[in-house]
């Protein structure tokens, strides 16, 4: 008695049903590789708010206690400095240095409007840190940068803001 290939029975199927089902999974595996490489490889960036972007972007404002940053620098509680996005710091760096990001020593403007003085107010701040608690256009500043445009007890408002520079900057 001879057995055709199509009567063998693995796992209780037939052969036939074992290869259709393992064809059907490689080839989801395959198309699930080709759509995260692609996706992983694409411009990602675009959509960030980089110096490159020559608009105002809107975010939350917010302040921590500086010291030693992402980018090398100390700062001080009143030094006019910020720290951009994770995100955003990490998209752009390009190595594993994070003193050699190309957004350290950047300058950006900051403004709001500030109900102390009913009006607007601005603030040319450096980027020395990355904000690991920010979302993409949220900026952090030095409890001093934030207090020039708002009132610290608020501890988060609404802020607008520009790159001014694409090139580093050495002043505070």
């Amino acid at each position: 008695m001879r057995l055709h290939i199509s009567e063998k029975k693995f796992y209780g199927q037939s052969l036939q049903n074992v290869l259709i089902f393992s064809t059907i999974f490689v080839l989801l595996i395959i198309i699930l590789a080709v759509g995260l490489g692609v996706g992983l490889n694409g411009n990602s960036n675009q959509n960030l708010p980089l110096p490159s972007n020559k608009q105002q972007f809107v975010g939350d404002l917010t302040y921590y206690s500086p010291g030693l940053g992402s980018c090398g620098i100390t700062s001080s509680d009143n030094d006019n400095i910020c720290a951009v996005s994770h995100i955003l710091y990490d998209a752009e760096s390009k190595g594993s240095d994070p003193n050699a990001n190309p957004l350290c020593g950047l300058k950006i403007r900051a403004t709001r409007f500030d109900d102390r003085v009913q009006g607007q107010r601005s603030v040319d701040l450096k980027v020395v840190d990355r904000c690991t608690g920010c979302k993409t256009k949220d900026i952090d500043l030095s409890p001093g940068a934030f207090r020039r445009l708002a009132d610290p007890d608020l501890g988060r408002v609404t802020v607008t803001w520009a790159w001014l520079s694409s090139e580093p900057t050495t002043a505070m």
